[in-house]
């Protein structure tokens, strides 16, 4: 926030990208939708958005299509392509960046394929090889190589410690009946223990911030069913009979910026 109002040494372009990451994960993508399409629509802020961060740009595409915004999409595909090859950089990140939001527009694999061999951003990658498997995904004869692309996705995620895209990865792999771990990708904050797997852990957490199942369901990528499953664990481990006496007790436990 500080960065947008001219108050930081961090570029206005990239704090506004992070912001509405962080809007789009607490209440939803239309919550970041004003953040998206200024973005988008503010020559300075696209393009330090577009030489600064990586994958920036394919995440932009992708959220304007889920908004239903095809014009702008097509706009950000074009202006990426355009500012980030056509001047020549000579830095690899750009390039794998411009692959990257053209595969996703265009739908195509190659390109995507390219970006996230090349990439030399970890997440970035790990996000290429993500849009990559959803593509394969839609193609039914390609689930084996969806599949490897996933956990080639997961692996790189948790390397680079991205706990809600790990989660989200890992349950898609649930759902094509892919069974694996969940790894323990960072350190908690506070004190909070109880026994709780992490994903208990994050339920909890937000549980406790007044999230109905719904809605925690939909920031952790999993059904209601599932954040239930998960909630009356939680409740046995902590000793607790309802969502009111949960957060009491994790706000006792846990320091004010994890509350």
């Amino acid at each position: 926030g500080l960065a947008l109002l001219g108050e930081s040494d961090h570029m206005a372009g990239q704090c506004a990208w992070a912001v509405a990451q962080l809007y789009e994960a607490d209440g939803g993508l239309g919550a970041a939708a004003h953040l998206i399409r200024g973005i988008v629509d503010n020559p300075f802020l696209f393009h330090d958005v577009l030489t600064m961060e990586p994958a920036a740009a394919a995440w932009l595409i992708r959220a304007l299509r889920r908004l239903r915004d095809e014009a702008r999409a097509e706009v950000l595909a074009v202006e990426t392509e355009r500012v980030l090859l056509g001047r020549g950089s000579p830095f690899l990140v750009h390039r794998a960046s411009a692959l990257h939001a053209v595969g996703v527009f265009e739908r195509d694999p190659v390109k995507l394929s390219h970006a996230a061999e090349i990439y030399p951003d970890i997440w970035a990658s790990a996000s290429a090889r993500e849009d990559l498997g959803v593509l394969l995904l839609k193609r039914n004869s390609h689930r084996a190589e969806a599949i490897e692309q996933f956990e080639a996705a997961v692996m790189k995620y948790t390397k680079c410690g991205s706990s809600r895209d790990v989660s989200r990865v890992t349950n898609r792999l649930w759902e094509l009946g892919v069974r694996r771990a969940q790894t323990r990708v960072a350190n908690r904050n506070g004190s909070v223990d109880y026994g709780l797997t992490d994903a208990e852990f994050a339920i909890a957490r937000l549980v406790s911030r007044g999230l109905t199942n719904r809605e925690v369901g939909s920031q952790l990528f999993v059904s209601r069913n599932t954040v239930s499953f998960h909630l009356r664990k939680v409740f046995r481990k902590m000793n607790v009979s309802s969502r009111v006496e949960l957060a009491a007790v994790w706000r006792s436990h846990v320091r004010q910026g994890e509350a």
